[in-house]
C-alpha cells in the first residue's frame, strides 16, 4: 500500500531548494530538505507577466516569491544580504513548463547512407537533441527523392527548435539550394512568425550562395564534413562544436523577446510531461507499485504510467512555445463531452466555456454545472489522447494499477474528493484493487524537475493526499443484478458490509484516523483479480482517506444506454450514488452562468 512517513524539517537557506513552474501563472515551490530528502513546503504563485502585455516575468515572480515567503516565513527564507531584493537573493534550482524541453527539437533532412545516419543520430543524441522527423534519402540526387511539400507540412505541424541539413554528397550545390528555396519560400510567414535555427553539415564545402539565401531568414550555423563516402563514414563528430552553437542558439532564444529573471533565465529546465513522466517513475520506484499519473490541465491533458518497471504515456493539447494557452475543449469533439455529462452540451456551451477558460485560466467554476462540464471535457478529452496513441490501444495495463494520482488544474479545482475519484475511474477504467491519491497543490510537476535535474533525492509521495480505495470488478450482468459483496471492519467500530449491483457505483464511509481490514466477494460472472467469483481481502489494513471505498460495479469497459434520456439517468444515478454533485444542480448547465449554456 502507498506509504508516507514523518520526518523532521530542516530550516535555512543551505537546506532549501526552489522551483519555478511556468504556465498561465507563475508558481514557486519552496522545497526544504527532511532527513536526506526535499520535501514541499509550500508554494506561491500569481498572474504570469511573460506574455502580453508585459512580456517581462519579474513582476510574477516577484510576486509568487513573496507570497511564497508569506507562507513559509523566516523559516524558508531567512534574513536577506544587506541591498538585496528577495528575487535576485534566491537560487533556483529548475525551472518546469511545457515549453521548456530538456534538449531542442530536431528535424533531420538529408542524403545519408545507413551508416552516416546513425553516427550523425548519435552525435544528436549525445548533444542532446530530440528527434521530431526527418527526410532522408540515400540517393546522391537529393532533390528527386525529398517530397518538399510534404516535409514542411511536418515541419509546421511539429514545430522544431532545428532544422539539420546534412548532405554527404552536394558536388553541385543543387541540394542545397534546393532546400534553401524550400525553407525560405514555405517555413516563415505563418502567423505564429515561426523561424527555427537552420544547422548546415556539408562535405567538403557548401554551396555559400544557398546559405546567404537561408541567413536573410533565420540563424544559421554551418559546417564542414569529411568522409561520407563507401570507404570512409560521415566525420560528424567533427561538427561538435557547432551542434554545441546549436544547442546554445535555442537555449538563448528561449524567452526570445522577453525580460526573465536572471534567476529563471540561468536555471536548468525541464518540460512539463517529461517532468509528469519523471514523478510517475519516482513515485513507482519508492512505493513499490505500479503507478499511474493523470495531468489534467486547461491547455492539455497527459497520462503516464510507470508499471512493471516500463514507462509509457500519452497526452493531447497544446504542449510547446509559451504562446497563450488554447483550452483542450477546442479540439475535443462535442459528441464524446455529450457521454460525461448528464445534459447534453450545447455547441455554444463548449465554445464559450473554452474562450473563457483560455482567457481566464486561474478562474473557479461558476456554478457546480459549470464544473460538471469541465470534467466532462478533461474526461473525453484524456479518453480520446488514449484512443490517439500510436497503436490505437491504451500504453495503461488497466488491471494492473496499484496506485492512480490526480494532478494539475483538475487536482486543485475539486469541489468533492469524490470528483477526483471519478475523474481517474472514468478516465482510467481501473480493474481490481487500486489506491486513488490527489496531489491538491498540483506540484507532481514540480517535484519531478527538481529530481529531473538532479535536485537530490525528492519526497514524492509527500505531495499526495489519499483518496481512498477503489474496487472495480470486471465482468458484465444486466443492471441491478448483484455484482460485488465489500465487508469493511475498522479496527474500533461496527463491521460494514454493503453489496453493490451491477451497473452502479457505492460508496463506503468510516472513521478517516481508523485503518480497518477490507474483504470483497465477487459474484460468480465477475473478478477483482482472482478469477471469477474468488473472493479476496487487502493484505493490509487500509485507513479510509478523504473518501473511503469507491464500489464501481459499472462493469468495464464502461458503457450506458444510446438513448438520450436514458443515459442522462444513469449518469445522474452516478453522481447521485456517490453525492459527486449538489443534487439541485446534478446534469444541468445552467442558462446564465459565465459559460453561456
Amino acid at each position: 500500500m502507498y506509504q508516507g512517513s514523518d520526518v523532521e524539517v530542516a530550516p535555512g537557506a543551505g537546506s532549501r531548494a526552489m522551483v519555478v513552474e511556468l504556465g498561465s501563472e507563475i508558481r514557486v515551490g519552496v522545497f526544504v530538505l527532511a532527513g536526506s530528502e526535499y520535501r514541499l513546503l509550500t508554494v506561491g504563485d500569481a498572474a504570469s507577466t511573460l506574455d502580453a502585455p508585459d512580456f517581462d516575468l519579474t513582476l510574477g515572480y516577484e510576486t509568487a516569491l513573496a507570497r511564497a515567503q508569506s507562507l513559509a516565513g523566516a523559516f524558508a527564507f531567512p534574513t536577506l544580504p544587506m541591498g538585496s531584493t528577495l528575487a535576485s537573493a534566491q537560487s533556483v534550482a529548475a525551472v518546469v513548463g511545457r515549453g521548456l524541453e530538456s534538449g531542442p527539437s530536431c528535424f533531420l533532412i538529408g542524403n545519408l547512407v545507413g551508416s552516416d545516419l546513425e553516427v550523425l543520430e548519435a552525435a544528436l543524441d549525445q548533444h542532446g537533441f530530440r528527434p521530431v522527423g526527418r527526410a532522408v534519402t540515400a540517393a546522391r540526387v537529393f532533390r528527386d527523392r525529398i517530397d518538399g511539400p510534404a516535409t514542411l507540412d511536418v515541419v509546421s505541424a511539429q514545430r522544431p527548435d532545428v532544422i539539420l541539413v546534412a548532405l554527404g554528397d552536394d558536388h553541385d550545390g543543387h541540394g542545397l539550394a534546393y532546400m534553401a528555396d524550400l525553407l525560405v519560400g514555405g517555413v516563415p510567414g505563418t502567423e505564429s512568425g515561426y523561424a527555427p535555427v537552420i544547422a548546415v553539415v556539408g562535405k567538403g564545402g557548401v554551396d555559400e550562395r544557398a546559405v546567404t539565401a537561408l541567413k536573410q531568414v533565420f540563424l544559421v550555423h554551418v559546417a564542414t564534413i569529411q568522409g561520407g563516402t563507401s570507404e570512409v563514414e560521415v566525420g560528424i563528430r567533427d561538427s561538435s562544436l557547432m551542434l554545441d552553437r546549436v544547442v546554445k542558439s535555442v537555449d538563448d532564444r528561449r524567452f526570445r523577446g522577453r525580460l526573465v529573471p536572471e534567476p529563471i533565465a540561468r536555471a536548468p529546465t525541464q518540460s512539463t510531461a517529461s517532468a509528469i513522466e519523471i514523478a510517475a517513475q519516482g513515485l513507482a520506484a519508492q512505493q513499490g507499485l505500479n503507478v499511474v499519473v493523470v495531468s489534467l490541465d486547461d491547455d492539455q491533458v497527459m497520462i503516464a504510467g510507470c508499471q512493471a518497471n516500463e514507462l509509457a504515456s500519452v497526452g493531447a493539447g497544446q504542449r510547446s512555445d509559451f504562446a497563450r494557452a488554447h483550452h483542450v475543449a477546442l479540439h475535443t469533439p462535442v459528441d464524446r463531452v455529450a457521454q460525461w455529462i448528464a445534459d447534453a452540451p450545447l455547441p455554444q456551451a463548449m465554445r464559450l466555456t473554452a474562450l473563457n477558460r483560455s482567457a481566464h485560466p486561474s478562474a473557479l467554476a461558476f456554478s457546480p454545472a459549470e464544473l460538471q462540464l469541465w470534467h466532462a471535457i478533461w474526461i473525453a478529452a484524456a479518453r480520446q489522447a488514449i484512443r490517439d496513441s500510436e497503436d490505437g490501444r491504451s500504453p495503461i495495463n488497466q488491471e494492473g494499477v496499484d496506485l492512480a494520482v490526480l494532478t494539475g488544474r483538475a487536482a486543485q479545482t475539486v469541489g468533492r474528493p469524490v470528483q477526483a475519484a471519478l475523474l481517474l475511474a472514468n478516465i482510467l477504467e481501473t480493474v481490481g484493487i487500486t489506491q486513488f491519491a490527489l496531489d491538491p497543490a498540483s506540484s507532481l510537476a514540480m517535484h519531478g524537475a527538481l529530481a529531473g535535474v538532479g535536485g537530490g533525492q525528492v519526497g514524492l509521495e509527500t505531495s499526495l493526499v489519499p483518496l481512498g480505495v477503489c474496487i472495480a470488478p470486471k465482468g458484465r450482468a444486466r443492471p441491478g443484478e448483484p455484482a460485488v459483496l465489500v465487508e469493511v471492519r475498522p479496527d474500533s467500530g461496527s463491521r460494514i458490509e454493503r453489496e453493490v449491483a451491477a451497473g452502479s457505483l457505492d460508496v463506503i464511509q468510516w472513521d478517516s484516523r481508523v485503518p480497518a481490514e477490507i474483504r470483497i466477494w465477487p459474484h460468480p460472472r465477475f473478478d477483482v483479480g482472482l478469477g471469477n467469483g474468488r473472493p479476496a481481502q487487502l493484505k493490509v489494513s487500509v485507513e479510509a482517506g478523504l473518501i473511503g471505498v469507491v464500489v464501481d460495479a459499472r462493469g468495464r469497459p464502461l458503457s450506458w444506454p444510446d438513448e438520450q434520456h436514458a443515459r442522462q439517468a444513469r449518469l445522474q444515478e452516478w453522481f447521485r450514488s456517490v453525492d459527486a454533485f449538489p443534487a439541485s444542480t446534478t446534469g444541468t448547465v445552467q442558462k446564465g452562468s459565465r459559460n453561456g449554456a
